[in-house]
Parts: C-alpha cells; sequence; structure tokens
C-alpha cells in the first residue's frame, strides 16, 4: 500500500500478488486488487484497517481492472477473452461460459 499524495510505502501485504488498480469498498472496509499476471490469476480482498490478506480468490489471466458495489457488496472484475499471447479462456474454465468470449467475474460476500 501506498500514500498516493507522498509516494511512502505504508504496508506490504504478503500473500497478495500485487496490482496496478485497487478499488476501496468502504461498506465491508476491504481493499480488492486483482493480478491476471500471477500464477494463478487473482483478486486479492485485502482487510483495509489491518492490511492483511483475507483470501484470495480465482480471477482470469489479464485480470487488472476492479470495481465495487457498496449497497450489496458485489465486486466486478473483467476478464478478457483469449489471446495468442494469453490463450487460456478462463471465462469458459472457470465458469462454463461460452468460448472466447470473455465476460465480467461478480463476487458477491457468503452469506
Amino acid at each position: 500500500m501506498i500514500d498516493a499524495t507522498t509516494g511512502k510505502t505504508l504496508a506490504t501485504v504478503e500473500g497478495s500478488h500485487g496490482a496496478d488498480e485497487v478499488w476501496y469498498n468502504p461498506a465491508d472496509n476491504h481493499f480488492y486488487a486483482p493480478s491476471g499476471n500471477s500464477a494463478p490469476p487473482d483478486l486479492s480482498v485485502i482487510d483495509a484497517q489491518t492490511g492483511k490478506l483475507i483470501t484470495n480468490l480465482p480471477a482470469g489471466p489479464v485480470a487488472h481492472s476492479v470495481s465495487a458495489y457498496s449497497r450489496n457488496n458485489h465486486v466486478f472484475v473483467p476478464i478478457a477473452a483469449p489471446t495468442q499471447a494469453m490463450p487460456e479462456d478462463a471465462c469458459n474454465v472457470l465458469f462454463g461460459l461460452p468460448e472466447k468470449q470473455g465476460c465480467i467475474a461478480v463476487y458477491a460476500p457468503a452469506k
């Protein structure tokens, strides 16, 4: 975690795989950090108060963008369609969706 105003490193989150885009959801006090270049690609869920990793959830290659809707705490991560450089079809393999389409993974809290 980096303070955007000073560039100072505030914390390193052990177990996460780095992300160039992170979303903070004030409703659940979590940060969400997708890492499509990790092996395997994942979405890190981080407790904003402690800076500790809660879990890593499966994502797809090139997963990079993320957003959360605070009214229901759903988290959205676009997953690219396969390419020659990244041939894994995560939307088909992980979620059983039609091949070579891409998708948006929607994560929801357990009830």
